[in-house]
């Protein structure tokens, strides 16, 4: 039996993959998936393809590339997709992965951040019982309430009340979080890459890579004790044929 499933899995790898993606712009949810493989790194990069007008995806083919992720890796990948769903692609959202800016330029792709890897910068340890962490616990929260309000509103007096907010939160992190301030500007630097569902609408920009986070997640499952980098590859690619559609909802545009 285990035999018979591993040439029917051969055989459904094997076969061409055309994603039905339907007519129109595009927008292009990318995330990768890192590995170690009999001690050596790979990476696994996944696309979906998604209509601007429409709340599903079509994921593309999966690539497995030796090495980290990287703007080369990328590109490589991206340059790999079939120039009929390549030229129909509008913008793009991402983590902000390696290169993910030029990548858009070169292209002239709109660029829109995942919500949720902008945010989680925010976080960290957390050790009420210390004042001085009481005092970097508040800092922290304050700098993702306000972040989150940069995010989401649509009302330009609020968004510069919250940039402001992040801005003054810098000089009174607490030394022991160097990294903080740094992570604060970069947002400030980063936030109109977040808030691009708002400016181009017409898009349907979805705010994170859950549709892609969900097929890792599934990848994962079934190549929990798999060690070979060809039969994971295997794997996500029949998984990908077997059910190549997700959902994919764009962001909420409601007024904040």
């Amino acid at each position: 039996m285990q035999k018979r499933c591993q040439t029917a899995m051969r055989r459904l790898a094997a076969r061409p993959y055309v994603p039905m993606v339907p007519d129109g712009p595009l927008v292009l949810v990318a995330d990768a998936l890192w590995l170690t493989l009999r001690r050596q790194e790979y990476t696994l990069y996944d696309m979906a393809a998604k209509p601007a007008d429409s709340n599903t995806a079509v994921f593309l083919e999966p690539v497995l590339l030796q090495g980290r992720e990287s703007a080369r890796g990328w590109r490589q990948v991206i340059g790999g997709i079939s120039p009929p769903v390549r030229l129909r692609i509008a913008g793009l959202v991402s983590d902000g992965f390696p290169g993910a800016g030029a990548i858009c330029s070169e292209y002239g792709w709109i660029q829109q951040r995942c919500h949720w890897h902008m945010l989680m910068m925010f976080g960290g340890s957390r050790h009420p019982k210390r004042r001085s962490r009481k005092l970097l616990r508040r800092i922290r929260d304050l700098a993702c309430q306000a972040a989150w309000l940069v995010l989401h509103t649509t009302d330009r007096e609020r968004l510069s009340v919250a940039l402001g907010v992040l801005a003054t939160l810098v000089p009174m992190v607490p030394h022991r979080a160097r990294k903080l301030p740094g992570v604060i500007r970069q947002f400030i630097a980063d936030c109109d890459s977040g808030r691009s569902y708002l400016t181009e609408p017409q898009l349907g920009l979805p705010t994170t890579t859950a549709a892609i986070e969900s097929l890792h997640s599934r990848i994962r499952a079934i190549t929990a004790r798999v060690h070979c980098p060809e039969s994971i590859h295997r794997r996500a690619a029949c998984l990908v044929r077997l059910r190549p559609t997700t959902l994919c909802n764009p962001g909420n545009h409601t007024q904040n």
